[in-house]
């Protein structure tokens, strides 16, 4: 390395400094396999932060997907429980650390920030190997999720700001995640008519208590969950909602590659006299599979955290100014699937003869 002269226009040729580079191609070896362990398909649920399933409270708000390759490049994709805030980036290069709470001492953060005004959304997932060796998500590193804008939220007064904790894991690439289903009895169940605005119903109608959730059997099938076909028992000119079958058309799809739930079901109301009734449909479910991949992400009965969205149109009349106000949104709510048995034989076992 040659230092200029005073004038900064030649070298001083009695001063050079000299040194060695070096570089351990073992130490890039290691930390290239630490990268190849992390490389794989993930799918993150969101749940509020403090919400237990335990409590008997579903808790899902929303998704995360990753998609990291060989090099530590991420893609993060995903859904929020509002139906519009679908968070996309791509990490260039993840970091890899030594990690003493990784069973194989290194540990991923994936920096996941997404902004576009009034939402923003973001913070560090830390995927980790836990005691099994399986890659998950860090329960304890937060996400947050904020909106600025008072016409997105339910009472028009303000704006939100939701902490998340994400849960779920790796989706398991050798062993066929239906598989560890089979020997489950799920169910589903819909939106409690509580939680639902009352503004979208039609004049003079309210929901009826006999088609409040109760639970829909479900069955894996192959590539789907199945459901029994819904039949709808008629009193008369009425529908005896308590003895049809699967009356809400519970009906939730599996994506196999991905272990990510959708589907659609309905809700009922009536008139006061019960002499009138109506289907309300074009609600959505959304969801991720977790209970076969992260012990933490709940207890056993939880197989999928959820949210249920449906969009909503409210209008307004303002006496001042004598205008009709009509703003456009998203209502949305926890929705779970659950598992009310357990198998008898550990899937693992059945199929390669060894527990995880």
């Amino acid at each position: 390395m040659n230092v200029p002269n005073a004038d900064n226009k030649g070298v001083q040729a009695d001063v050079r400094y000299t040194g060695t580079l070096a570089r351990n191609n073992a130490k890039i070896q290691e930390y290239l396999v630490a990268v190849t362990n992390f490389t794989g398909y993930y799918t993150v649920a969101l749940r509020p932060q403090g919400v237990s399933v335990s409590d008997g409270v579903p808790s899902g708000n929303g998704y995360l997907t990753l998609t990291v390759d060989n090099k530590g490049v991420a893609k993060v994709a995903g859904l929020l429980a509002d139906g519009a805030t679908k968070p996309s980036l791509s990490v260039a290069a993840c970091a890899v650390r030594l990690d003493e709470g990784s069973s194989s001492g290194y540990s991923m953060e994936v920096p996941v920030f997404f902004a576009k005004a009034p939402v923003c959304f973001g913070g560090v997932l830390r995927l980790y190997a836990d005691a099994t060796g399986a890659v998950v998500a860090d329960f304890s590193r937060k996400l947050t999720w904020s909106n600025d804008n008072p016409a997105s939220t339910y009472d028009n007064e303000s704006g939100f700001l939701l902490t998340l904790d994400p849960v779920g894991g790796w989706f398991d690439k050798i062993v066929c995640l239906q598989t560890y289903y089979l020997g489950y009895a799920l169910e589903v169940g819909t939106v409690a008519p509580g939680e639902f605005p009352k503004e979208t119903l039609a004049s003079g109608f309210a929901f009826s208590t006999a088609a409040e959730p109760d639970g829909t059997p479900v069955a894996v099938n192959l590539d789907a969950f199945a459901t029994d076909k819904k039949v709808a028992v008629k009193s008369g000119m009425i529908v005896d909602l308590a003895k049809s079958t699967n009356i809400c058309n519970v009906q939730p799809k599996l994506a196999r590659a991905t272990g990510l739930v959708t589907g659609t079901y309905s809700l009922w109301s009536e008139t006061a006299d019960g002499l009138k009734q109506k289907e309300i449909t074009g609600n959505k479910i959304f969801g991720v599979l977790v209970l076969s991949r992260d012990a933490a992400a709940g207890d056993d009965s939880t197989a999928a955290f959820g949210f249920t969205a449906r969009a909503v149109r409210l209008s307004s009349y303002n006496e001042a100014t004598k205008r009709t106000t009509t703003r456009n949104w998203t209502f949305s709510a926890p929705f779970d699937i659950l598992a009310v048995e357990q198998p008898a034989v550990d899937p693992w076992e059945a199929d390669w003869g060894v527990a995880p």
